[in-house]
């Protein structure tokens, strides 16, 4: 089943059996399919992955936010 409105490729992977059949069966309890379940999940895990990467520089952005406000303060 390909993904509606995108240009799927489709894929050849090996996952382990256990991984499947609990895929399988949140695929089933939500009725989707399993390819659109995994894509979501990566989608997911590389959005993560870009916030994650942009951390330290929000924490400095906040740290300077704070220093400023301080100044402000006095």
């Amino acid at each position: 089943m390909a993904i509606q409105g995108q240009n799927a490729v489709r894929l050849n992977i090996s996952l382990p059996a256990e991984l499947v059949e609990s895929v399988d069966k949140v695929c089933n309890d939500i009725g989707c399919a399993r390819s659109v379940y995994i894509a979501i999940a990566l989608r997911s895990k590389l959005n993560s992955d870009a916030m994650m990467e942009k951390m330290p520089e929000m924490v400095t952005m906040m740290h300077d936010m704070m220093t400023m406000a301080k100044l402000m303060e006095d």
